[in-house]
């Protein structure tokens, strides 16, 4: 709650891991930051997030953990209506470590190259070579079904159909 009005004026919000990230972005000048403090970011949370903004950036960290979560959070947020985006930080960071060498700057610098959460999925199966032959295209496409039933607004599930079927060479 203490984060509300923040969020508000940004008219965006963070979701940060932990209390250390959140922490650390706050002393860095970033103020419209929350935290789950859990394994998973429920759908009360979600709710609640929401009232507050529709502009919600993911900047959990980049281990598989993370991603997982990432992920998670992002199908959840997609279906209470929120616009997600996924902030990528340099490899080995955290938003805690990272918050504090790059301070605010660092971090805005960042949120601007955040990517859609559908893109930044498709984005890491290409990367992996999911897309290579048919076998793995085939579970490329169960990896992303997920997000496009999550999409509660009608045109950002038909952007992300048409995205999948170009990605994938499937109509």
């Amino acid at each position: 709650h203490w984060a509300r009005n923040a969020i508000r004026r940004a008219e965006r919000v963070l979701l940060v891991e932990g209390y250390f990230d959140l922490v650390r972005l706050s002393a860095a000048g970033v103020e419209e930051v929350v935290a789950p403090l859990g394994t998973a970011l429920t759908s009360d949370q979600a709710a609640l997030i929401v009232r507050y903004s529709k502009n919600v950036f993911l900047l959990y960290d980049s281990d598989k953990a993370g991603l997982k979560a990432t992920f998670r959070a992002g199908d959840e947020l997609l279906r209470h209506g929120a616009s997600v985006r996924v902030v990528t930080l340099p490899s080995g960071e955290d938003p805690d470590t990272y918050a504090r060498k790059a301070g605010r700057e660092g971090i805005e610098r960042h949120l601007g190259e955040a990517l859609d959460v559908f893109e930044r999925k498709i984005q890491l199966l290409e990367r992996g070579g999911w897309f290579a032959d048919l076998h793995r295209r085939r579970r490329a496409i169960d990896h992303l079904l997920p997000s496009v039933r999550a999409a509660s607004d009608p045109v950002t599930r038909d952007m992300y159909l048409g995205r999948a079927a170009e990605a994938t060479g499937v109509d």
